[in-house]
């Protein structure tokens, strides 16, 4: 896509790393506050939890965001190598991880 003029400035779309998305989620948040304001202090914080095999080989992994006000959580990415997929292993995996979180 081409680069855009909007009011007097130019757009220009690129792509992004961790930093920009944690920036992005900021600013909706500060956003949504404008719409649902808050009485206590509203921390985001990434989640990123990985599942290893004996080998030490990643074979699952979760990216996610921890909204503490609100005591809730964002999951952006779930991931389970397809050898375990449609076991056990994906629930258990889940549950694991975010057992502190969802006080299991």
């Amino acid at each position: 896509m081409a680069d855009k003029q909007y009011n007097g400035k130019q757009l220009t779309i690129s792509e992004g790393d961790g930093e920009s998305a944690l920036y992005i989620m900021k600013r909706l948040v500060e956003y949504n506050m404008q719409k649902v304001p808050l009485d206590g202090k509203l921390t985001l914080e990434p989640l990123n939890i990985i599942l290893k095999d004996t080998d030490g080989n990643i074979v699952g992994g979760i990216n996610a965001n921890t909204i503490s006000y609100w005591e809730r959580c964002r999951v952006d990415i779930f991931w389970i190598d397809e050898q375990y997929r449609g076991t056990d292993m994906e629930a258990d995996f889940y549950k694991a991880g975010f057992s502190d979180f969802l006080r299991i």
